[in-house]
């Protein structure tokens, strides 16, 4: 039967190889190939260069759809509003599906 320090020493290096992993896991490799064009001034068509080789968008998009609790957060902070919201189904303090700054953001694009 392993003694007591053999079994603390092999725990702690499983712990510190797990951690390592786990950092080595999240580090970012490379940084992107920043040589798209015309998605930084609003120009198109729009040219973005990705591992699996080039993405053309020939023209703005007309329709944003989210998917997903909070995904249509990030678009409407950047000024869209989605064709498609989740209904909330928490924080939504009158029932009607919407988050209040959701709500109030929809509104205030309408007007």
């Amino acid at each position: 039967m392993p003694s007591l320090r053999l079994r603390r020493s092999a725990a702690v290096l499983s712990l510190l190889t797990a951690g390592a992993l786990a950092l080595t896991g999240c580090s970012a490799g490379s940084a992107p190939d920043a040589s798209g064009t015309g998605s930084a001034d609003g120009a198109f068509p729009a040219t973005i260069e990705h591992g699996y080789g080039k993405t053309v968008i020939e023209s703005a998009p007309r329709s944003v759809a989210t998917i997903g609790w909070c995904s249509f957060d990030a678009a409407i902070a950047l000024g869209t509003i989605p064709v498609t919201i989740p209904k909330a189904t928490f924080g939504d303090p009158d029932g009607d599906g919407y988050l209040e700054w959701t709500k109030a953001a929809i509104e205030a694009d309408k007007a």
